[in-house]
């Protein structure tokens, strides 16, 4: 019975490669040919390690990993300064969109005097009062799926050259275009008469995440009119 010994997979006779001791191999690669070598160089921009003693190689590469390390956390931080730029300009696009479809819907229900501000004698009622102003109020609070104080709603009426103008009792700072009968929104008929025009306005506030991560002023006040004939 014959046995066969084992084959070594690294002959005596074969030229050792010489392991840069700053990397780590799982295995000795079984590679004998000078062409091989080339896998191990050029390593880390270009640098030979193997033309480097131990030493000079692990240093050389301590440094690069710092410089990796450096920026890398630049990159990090822009990459994070973008993620919360894209949220804070997303969540405010849709919050402006709620504050346009609550206004027009407010000013579309204030424009039909004939039909809803009417008494039983038919007698229609064209100014705007306070009751008018607090159901628009409880409206957009349930639109807007807000509290009453989270929110600032302007209502206003010019009737006859006579304005008149209801706000909410809070503190934010809501900009109210002011209808004036100078205005050139003021429609006019055949008469030369104005004719009745209604303005709503919805302020309100939010955070800004953007602004925050910048130390910056992180309220922002957003704010949406819409204006129409009365009828």
């Amino acid at each position: 019975m014959v046995q066969h010994k084992p084959t070594a997979l690294w002959s005596s006779s074969s030229s050792a490669i010489p392991i840069n001791p700053c990397l780590s191999w799982p295995e000795p690669l079984p590679v004998t040919s000078s062409g091989a070598w080339s896998l191990f160089k050029n390593i880390k921009g270009g640098i030979a390690v193997n033309s480097l003693k131990p030493s000079q190689a692990c240093r050389t590469l301590a440094r690069q990993r710092g410089v990796f390390a450096i920026e890398m956390a630049f990159i990090m931080v822009f990459l994070c300064a973008i993620f919360l730029f894209v949220s804070d300009i997303s969540m405010q696009l849709l919050q402006r969109v709620s504050l346009d479809r609550t206004s027009y819907t407010l000013v579309n229900v204030l424009k039909e005097r004939r039909r809803f501000y009417a008494n039983e004698e038919g007698v229609v009622r064209l100014s705007l009062s306070q009751t008018d102003h607090q159901q628009m109020a409880q409206i957009a609070q349930r639109m807007l799926g807000a509290d009453a104080n989270a929110f600032h709603l302007t209502t206003e009426s010019l009737v006859g050259g006579r304005h008149q103008q209801y706000q909410s009792a809070n503190n934010i700072n809501c900009p109210v275009a002011i209808l004036t009968p100078s205005s050139p929104l003021i429609p006019y008929n055949l008469d030369n008469e104005p004719l009745p025009m209604y303005q709503v306005t919805v302020c309100m506030q939010r955070e800004s995440w953007f602004s925050r991560f910048f130390n910056s002023s992180s309220t922002q006040t957003l704010h949406s009119t819409s204006a129409i004939v009365g009828r």
